[in-house]
C-alpha cells in the first residue's frame, strides 16, 4: 500500500518460497496516479501496508478480506461482509497516565502457497521502543475468516500496561440511546456489545452504550475462554446508512490457545461527538510480561454466530425514563426492555434471574414471549435507583423453571452517570 495520509510509516516487504527470503521492492508501477505522478518528486519510497484478496465472496473472483497497514493494526472479514473493527499485534498504555504507544510491524514475510492451498502464513516482526517481538499468522479465509495468532514478545524495559489481543471498534450511538444527537441514522456503530465466554454455561454480554468521558470496566474472573466485540444488530432498517453499511460490518472473536498467565480482561471506552474515530477497546491486561513469552490464540472473524453456543443470546437492549405510556407512575423509574431470541424451549416460562450492585431496587419485572423475533422472549426490568455514587450496575439472565440451569446469557448494564442522575432530580 502507498504512503499517504496518516500512514507514513515504512515497512519492508519480502516472499518466503523454498526457505528464502525475496524483498519486494517498492514500484511506482503497482499504483495508478491518474496523471498526479508528474507533481511528485522522485524520492525513493516504501510500502506502508498491503492487502490480501481471496474469492471469499463469489468463486473465482478475488475480492480483498484482509489487510495490514498503521502500527500493528489489521482487519479482516467473512463472507459477504465489510470491514469493521480492528486488531492489532498489542497495546501499549492504553488506559496509563503513561502516553500510549504503538509497536509497529516494521517487515512482513509473506510464504508462497502451494497450488490449491487455502491457508496462508504470514511472519511480522514488531518494533517499539519498549519491546521488540514477532508474530506467526496462519489464515485461512472462509464464511468465517480464521486467524492463528502466535505473537512472541522481548521487552526492552519494564512494561506498565501491556494489552494481548486487543480488539478497536467505534460505538457512537444505539437503540438503548436516549438521544440520537440530530442524526437522521437511528444507531451507528461497528459492534453493539462485548461477549464473554468464562465456561460453557457462562457467557456474559455487555451492551455497548455512549460513554460520558473515558469509561473502564475491568475484569477479574480470569483468564477466559473466549472474548470479542460482535455487531449482534444485522437489520439495515436500524441503521439507514447505504454507504456505510453497518448492519454488515463483521464481528471478532478471540480464543486463548496457550496460558497467558495471571491477569484481567480491560475495556476501555471514550466518550465521542462522530463516527469517524474508534472509541472502543478491549484486551487482556497480564500482571506482567517476561521475555520471550509467548501469547497463542484463535482469532475468528465473521457473522456475530462465530462465538456458537447453545444458550438465548441478548438480541436488544432499550431504555426508557418517562411515562409516555401513561399507565403507570413511572417517574424516577428507569425501565430496560431487553429482547433474547434462541431461547431453548421448556414446559414453563423462564424465570428471570436479577441482581443489583448498588443502592436501588428492581420495582417490577415481567417476561413475555415475543413473536416477531426467533424463539424470542421479551423481559421488563424497572429499576428505582437510591444513590448514584458511584452508579449502579445491573444484571439478568434466564433461568429453567424447573432445573434452574441457565437459558441465556448473562446481561450486565452499568447505568451512565447521566442517567442515573436524570432519576434523582427534583
Amino acid at each position: 500500500m502507498h504512503p499517504g495520509m496518516q500512514f507514513n510509516q515504512a515497512i519492508k516487504l519480502h516472499v518466503w518460497e523454498n526457505k528464502q527470503s525475496t524483498p519486494i521492492p517498492f514500484s511506482r508501477k503497482y499504483f495508478h496516479y491518474a496523471g498526479l505522478d508528474r507533481y511528485f518528486d522522485k524520492s525513493p519510497l516504501d510500502y506502508t501496508g498491503f492487502r490480501l484478496l481471496y474469492p471469499i465472496d463469489a468463486d473465482k473472483v478475488h475480492q480483498e478480506f484482509l489487510v495490514f497497514q498503521g502500527a500493528s493494526y489489521f482487519r479482516s472479514r467473512g463472507r459477504d461482509e465489510t470491514y469493521g473493527l480492528s486488531a492489532r499485534a498489542i497495546a501499549l498504555n492504553t488506559h496509563s497516565k503513561t502516553p500510549e504507544e504503538f509497536p509497529t510491524y516494521t517487515q512482513f514475510w509473506i510464504e508462497k502457497p502451494q497450488k490449491g492451498s487455502k491457508r496462508l502464513r504470514i511472519c511480522g516482526l514488531l518494533d517499539s521502543p519498549s519491546l521488540t517481538g514477532a508474530t506467526e499468522f496462519i489464515i485461512e479465509p472462509n464464511d468465517t475468516t480464521t486467524m492463528l495468532v502466535e505473537t512472541v514478545i522481548y521487552p526492552r524495559k519494564p512494561l506498565q500496561e501491556v494489552g494481548i489481543a486487543p480488539l478497536t471498534s467505534m460505538f457512537f450511538h444505539g437503540e438503548n440511546a436516549l438521544s440520537t444527537y440530530g442524526d437522521y441514522r437511528p444507531e451507528v456503530h461497528d459492534s453493539d456489545g462485548l461477549l464473554i465466554k468464562q465456561d460453557k454455561q457462562k457467557w456474559h454480554w455487555h451492551p455497548l452504550r455512549e460513554a460520558e468521558w473515558v469509561e473502564v470496566k475491568v475484569f477479574d474472573e480470569g483468564l477466559p475462554q473466549g472474548f470479542g466485540l460482535l455487531q449482534r444488530d444485522r437489520n439495515f432498517d436500524h441503521y439507514q446508512d447505504i454507504n456505510a453499511d453497518y448492519q454488515l460490518r463483521t464481528s471478532a472473536w478471540i480464543e486463548p490457545l496457550n496460558d497467558w498467565g495471571k491477569g484481567q480482561l480491560k475495556f476501555v471506552q471514550h466518550s465521542t461527538d462522530s463516527d469517524i474515530q474508534d472509541n472502543v477497546v478491549t484486551y487482556w491486561r497480564p500482571q506482567q510480561v517476561t521475555a520471550g513469552q509467548h501469547f497463542k490464540y484463535r482469532l475468528h472473524w465473521g457473522t456475530p454466530t462465530i462465538t456458537q453456543h447453545k444458550l438465548g443470546k441478548i438480541h436488544a437492549t432499550r431504555i426508557a425514563t418517562g411515562d409516555a405510556e401513561r399507565v403507570l407512575d413511572k417517574k424516577k423509574l428507569i425501565r430496560f426492555i431487553i429482547d433474547i431470541i434462541d431461547v431453548e424451549k421448556t414446559e414453563a416460562t423462564p424465570t428471570i434471574i436479577t441482581q443489583l450492585y448498588g443502592k436501588g431496587q428492581f420495582t417490577f419485572q415481567a417476561i413475555q414471549a415475543n413473536p416477531h423475533i426467533r424463539h424470542g422472549w421479551r423481559v421488563l426490568l424497572y429499576v428505582q435507583i437510591e444513590n448514584c455514587e458511584p452508579p449502579p450496575s445491573l444484571s439478568m439472565r434466564l433461568s429453567n423453571k424447573l432445573n434452574q440451569q441457565a437459558l441465556s446469557e448473562t446481561w450486565f448494564y452499568q447505568l451512565p452517570p447521566s442517567l442515573c442522575h436524570a432519576t434523582q432530580s427534583p
